[in-house]
């Protein structure tokens, strides 16, 4: 299924028991696995940024998914992106308008058939990518956050992270580093784009202190 729009319960139901016992979900990006101070993903919240949403937060972001899924043959993963919202200035979004490319996943090594898509209005982007996450089904979830307001994000990233430590799962969130202020995850990467084939990414906060890694991807390298 790439794409569901209204009738979660039924995966949420079954998922609910299918839990990570793993401390880090491990990325198959060498460069990227290099940079993360464990060499993946951690059990809890990481956001990653980029200017303007630019610079190959979607090509990272397919990258755990893909991981996670090789890793395991019965991992499902999930991909909150922001559906269509005319009250929202879709400018602020950047490039994360319509990251998704299903032709696209499939050439990155992505199983649709174990990536469920959610793409709620903007209004209900939190409360849905909460309830995903804490339905314990997905060993990854991917979070379109560039349009969720510093004044709300603090709360919502800290009930993430306790969804989180129940469910064992590793969240992304993808968001436009020209924000101001500093949300509260376990771990920041910052990415920013080179060339139209390098980007720099660099880790900018880490729970325990592990900070200023950094490296160049090729981003030919995924789609």
């Amino acid at each position: 299924m790439f794409s569901m729009r209204a009738d979660l319960v039924t995966l949420l139901q079954a998922g609910a028991s299918k839990k990570v016992n793993h401390l880090v979900h491990q990325v198959d990006w060498d460069a990227l696995a290099d940079t993360l101070p464990d060499h993946g993903f951690p059990i809890g919240v990481t956001e990653v940024s980029a200017p303007n949403g630019t610079g190959g937060l979607t090509r990272v972001a397919i990258s755990a998914v893909r991981s996670a899924q090789q890793a395991n043959a019965k991992a499902w993963c999930a991909w909150v992106d922001m559906g269509v919202d005319m009250g929202v200035d879709h400018s602020v979004r950047g490039a994360l308008t319509s990251t998704l490319y299903a032709p696209g996943l499939v050439q990155a090594g992505v199983d649709l058939n174990r990536l469920l898509v959610v793409r709620p209005p903007a209004s209900l982007l939190l409360r849905t990518a909460l309830k995903v996450t804490s339905s314990g089904a997905f060993s990854v979830v991917v979070i379109d956050a560039a349009v969720v307001p510093d004044r709300h994000a603090e709360v919502w990233v800290r009930r993430l992270a306790l969804a989180v430590e129940k469910v064992q799962a590793s969240v992304l969130l993808l968001t436009d580093a020209r924000r101001v202020q500093q949300w509260p995850t376990a771990l920041r990467l910052e990415l920013v784009r080179q060339s139209p084939s390098v980007a720099k990414v660099r880790v900018g906060k880490d729970r325990y202190g592990r900070i200023g890694q950094e490296s160049e991807l090729n981003m030919h390298l995924v789609v």
